[in-house]
């Protein structure tokens, strides 16, 4: 991936902040979710998500498996727009509370449609 000050990075992030805004309250989505949607590797959302995330409801992207590295920052996110945990109580349900992925990356495309496309780009 390009350093964090060339134009693609910062293009990156702005396509991938972008779709975690499009994440509708009480729904999740895996960060290979939203690099499908958006067209970049999931690593790079993660990358993202790290460096640029806090302005952004963070707490809905999550692992495959639904687990967070910030697991005790996101709980009070989860409970309160009602997303339910694991019955280790170690992560969310991402099983029931998914977003659903096609209107997901409708809404990303119509909030994305002033970007270059990462696509080509």
């Amino acid at each position: 991936m390009p350093s964090w000050g060339s134009e693609r990075a910062e293009l990156v992030a702005e396509h991938v902040l972008r779709a975690v805004e499009q994440i509708p309250s009480g729904r999740v989505c895996a960060y290979g979710d939203i690099a499908a949607i958006v067209g970049c590797g999931a690593r790079q959302v993660g990358s993202v998500m790290r460096r640029h995330g806090s302005g952004v409801c963070w707490w809905r992207v999550v692992g495959h498996d639904g687990s967070l590295v910030v697991f005790a920052e996101a709980l009070p996110h989860w409970q309160d727009e009602g997303i339910g945990l694991t019955d280790d109580g170690r992560s969310c349900r991402i099983d029931v509370h998914r977003a659903d992925l096609d209107l997901l990356a409708r809404a990303y495309e119509r909030a994305a449609a002033d970007l270059t496309p990462l696509r080509g780009a």
